[in-house]
């Protein structure tokens, strides 16, 4: 497993958190002519299986480990008494492992997280979902190698989710590899055309590829789609004021 960097790990919590970011389109230096690279687009991710969501054919054998989402740390103690119990089924054996991984997760031990994920997919290799949230863990780790094999290795499972294929192309943004995060996020299109977060972040791709005129169309969807997604506006902006059109960026600002 490839150790990340201090770098790595920056662009780890910007791809996946950026939600929770301002947003930094400088519009005086725009509307004085100044032109920067230093601008930061916002990325949304988008989880195939948000954490704490279990089987729901087997959440009874859970007990307290099935219904405890609420309250991560609850949580994580039923499942490791559940987990420590011998007696306990590799089939609810996995689920536990999972749900606690994503309490950690939730909690921001991704390490932790990793860990029972790995162990959940030895006892369920065939489960897509738990391959996928082992890679968002990486991806939070940098570890973008790692996450791009894990969400490979789901899409070999569920291939027609398209929710994976925007997962994996956020992974390939992370290593800076914008072309092949295009090419991700047209096979998520080819499955679901109507998710602004996908429009949003292949936008973001083209940008840095220097398709701006590609990008704002892709934030025009977004923002069509989801009127209230600001994320998407601002970056729509930015896309304008990389191409030079200062005017309509700060027109995109006003109104």
């Amino acid at each position: 497993m490839n150790a990340p960097s201090h770098n790595s790990r920056k662009s780890a919590r910007t791809l996946i958190f950026l939600d929770n970011f301002a947003n930094h389109l400088h519009y005086r230096q725009i509307k004085s002519g100044i032109r920067t690279c230093s601008i930061s687009f916002a990325v949304t991710a988008i989880l195939l299986i948000p954490p704490a969501v279990a089987e729901q054919k087997t959440v009874n054998p859970l007990g307290q480990c099935g219904i405890c989402q609420k309250d991560p740390g609850r949580c994580i103690e039923a499942c490791s008494r559940l987990i420590d119990t011998k007696a306990t089924p590799a089939e609810i054996l996995w689920q536990a492992f999972k749900i606690r991984g994503d309490m950690k997760s939730r909690i921001g031990e991704p390490e932790h997280a990793l860990a029972d994920y790995t162990r959940a997919i030895a006892l369920n290799p065939g489960n897509a979902g738990l391959y996928n949230n082992r890679g968002i863990a990486h991806t939070r780790q940098g570890r973008f190698d790692d996450a791009i094999r894990d969400f490979t290795r789901a899409l070999d499972l569920a291939p027609g989710l398209a929710r994976l294929y925007i997962n994996r192309a956020l992974a390939h943004f992370g290593k800076r590899q914008y072309a092949d995060a295009v090419q991700d996020m047209d096979k998520a299109f080819n499955l679901d055309p109507e998710d602004a977060r996908a429009f949003n972040n292949r936008g973001i791709a083209l940008s840095r590829l220097g398709r701006f005129d590609d990008a704002i169309r892709d934030f025009d969807r977004a923002v069509a789609l989801a009127p209230e997604y600001a994320i998407a506006f601002n970056n729509r902006g930015i896309a304008h004021a990389g191409k030079g059109a200062f005017d309509a960026a700060i027109q995109n600002r006003e109104g």
